[in-house]
């Protein structure tokens, strides 16, 4: 018992600042659960944004520019595109511009910011929420 005592004081650190919790897609989720309808479509990495609203989800494709992921996101019918830092950082590197305020002119006629979420003690959970103007 005490083994197990001290491994959970020795490890509490690495525990309580879990990368892979994805606390900011469940923070844009419930950010936007007032604003869409059951029927409404989140895009996002992983799924997380759309559960905590109750609505749809369609996954941010893999692409090698962000017009052509922003083009397949106006396709799916997205109404909020939802970016994390992590996800920027290590599979959809395109999508960094996004997470870097103001928006470029270009993308502002796409998108409108809705909100920036951040955690200063877990920054790769820091969140970006867009309204995709095209499907407003």
């Amino acid at each position: 018992l005490g083994s197990v005592i001290a491994i959970l004081v020795r490890d509490y650190p690495l525990i309580a600042n879990n990368q892979e919790a994805y606390i900011g897609l469940k923070e844009a989720g419930l950010t936007l659960r007032s604003r869409v309808t059951r029927d409404a479509v989140i895009a996002s990495y992983k799924p997380y944004s759309s559960f905590w609203a109750w609505c749809e989800f369609t996954k941010i494709p893999d692409g090698e520019s962000l017009p052509a992921i922003l083009a397949a996101v106006e396709n799916a019918g997205a109404r909020y595109l939802v970016v994390d830092a992590k996800t920027a950082g290590d599979r959809r590197s395109v999508l960094q511009p996004l997470l870097v305020p103001p928006l470029p002119d270009e993308l502002s006629r796409q998108l409108a910011l809705v909100g920036r979420l951040t955690f200063a003690d877990a920054p790769l959970q820091n969140t970006a929420i867009f309204l995709v103007r095209a499907n407003e």
